[in-house]
């Protein structure tokens, strides 16, 4: 059966699968990923199976005592605190994972080469900024008084007008 046709059973009952999972190594490593990357679109039933034959072998795990456990952390930080000093001498050295989840990880990593813009953060920023200094253009825009134009208005003169005493006169205004 090619592993285009696999369902999340077909990883759990396929003995090579369930060995990589359990015990992985380098060489079912790179199969396995090889495999996954020539076929995204079983990710997520492999990484289901996973789960499944991870969980059918609890039965098999030993209990750890909590001094244990501190003593594999302690192991743990030191490890890590040398790799740091270190800082990876040999970047060209190939990395081949050796537990099975990153090895999923890294095929459902490796999605189609299209750009998602908003998982960028500058590119974030730069929209946060954009969209805040449109909001401030428009605003300033609807909120400011209206500019009035200039309309000529003649200049109001003052006109007088005088009657003799004891005469009636008769005068009509412009307005």
């Amino acid at each position: 059966m090619k592993i285009s046709d696999y369902t999340t059973e077909d990883f759990v009952l396929d003995p090579s699968f369930k060995k990589w999972v359990l015990h992985p190594n380098a060489a079912a490593n790179i199969f396995w990923a090889d495999l996954l990357v020539k076929n995204p679109s079983k990710y997520k039933e492999a990484k289901k199976a996973r789960t499944i034959i991870l969980r059918l072998d609890t039965k098999n795990q030993p209990a750890l005592s909590d001094t244990e456990i501190s003593d594999l952390w302690k192991d743990i930080d030191a490890k890590m605190s040398e790799a740091i000093q270190v800082k990876a001498s040999s970047k060209a050295d190939k990395v081949i994972p050796l537990h099975s989840l990153s090895t999923l990880e890294r095929a459902a990593q490796k999605k189609p080469s299209h750009l998602n813009y908003f998982e960028n953060f500058n590119f974030r920023v730069a929209c946060i900024l954009a969209i805040a200094f449109g909001l401030g253009i428009l605003s300033s825009w609807f909120l400011s008084d209206p500019t009035i134009q200039e309309v000529n208005v003649p200049l109001i003169a003052l006109v007088e007008h005088k009657t003799v005493p004891g005469v009636k006169s008769q005068l009509t205004l412009s307005d």
